[in-house]
């Protein structure tokens, strides 16, 4: 669990906080000035270095699990990308297949229409024929 000052990046949202990076926070100022208020003998400057080499080691591992943590976001940066593409192009064909769906029921409609519409001025002219034949007579 970090500290209230460390940060802790958290890749997904519904990731757990165990699979976050956290990068502990460092306090250089608070630990600077403690370090050099005690400078006042050789032996106490000998200490203070000593622990400053501590510092250093303290700040490169940190650095060093920010590089990591860092190729690890790319990582899964590239791959939010790849899915994110991947979707785009799926909802893509699924609306092109639902457009080529509908027109093809548009145009069996407009023929039905069509078809009823030869329909009924065949049923509607022969009458007329009938009628033309006794008119001749």
């Amino acid at each position: 669990m970090p500290a209230n000052d460390d940060l802790s990046i958290i890749a997904e949202p519904t990731a757990s906080v165990a699979s976050s990076i956290i990068v502990a926070a460092i306090d250089a100022k608070a630990s600077t000035t403690a370090l050099m208020a005690n400078i006042n003998s050789v032996a106490n400057a000998n200490t203070e270095i000593t622990a400053l080499d501590g510092m250093l080691q303290f700040v490169s591992t940190a650095l060093a699990t920010m590089g990591s943590s860092s190729t690890r976001l790319e990582s899964h940066s590239g791959f939010e990308k790849k899915l994110q593409d991947a979707l785009t192009i799926g909802i893509g064909f699924l609306v092109d297949a639902d457009l080529t769906a509908e027109s093809a029921r548009l145009k069996s409609v407009l023929i039905q229409q069509q078809l009823s519409t030869q329909s009924l001025q065949i049923a509607n002219s022969r009458p007329q024929i009938i009628l033309s034949l006794f008119q001749n007579s």
